[in-house]
């Protein structure tokens, strides 16, 4: 994802709570929420910088494959070529059974992980970025 507003003080993706470049780690089943995103990354960043400086967006698909090394529909946090802040799901984060399946650099190729082991070795936020269901 990218902060296509950001702020001209913010230089690329140093402070994960103010990053101009994201990867989000949702459900397959589940919406992401751009407008919940914003908000959220918004108030990580403690107000610093005003709500009209946040717009996330897919990035362009020559900015994500350069950024990850990752050709488009298989962009994955693990591996990836720039050390970019992760943003994981809630709704992974509580998965039962503790299971998960994520894209592993190739479209047909995916990798089934604990998500308290991908938590504990990739260190994401942990947040809610996606519609409620129903």
């Amino acid at each position: 994802m990218e902060n296509t507003k950001a702020h001209p003080s913010v230089n690329g993706w140093e402070d994960p709570n103010n990053s101009k470049y994201y990867v989000v780690v949702v459900q397959y089943t589940a919406r992401l929420n751009a407008d919940k995103l914003k908000n959220i990354i918004h108030k990580l960043n403690g107000g610093r910088i005003g709500k009209q400086y946040f717009n996330m967006r897919l990035c362009p698909e020559d900015v994500s494959d350069a950024l990850s090394g990752y050709e488009h529909n298989a962009v994955s946090p693990i591996g990836i070529k720039t050390p970019l802040p992760i943003i994981l799901s809630h709704r992974i984060a509580k998965l039962e059974p503790d299971f998960f399946f994520i894209g592993a650099g190739e479209v047909d190729l995916k990798l089934g992980l604990h998500a308290s082991e991908f938590i504990e070795q990739y260190r994401p936020m942990v947040l809610d970025c996606t519609y409620d269901e129903g």
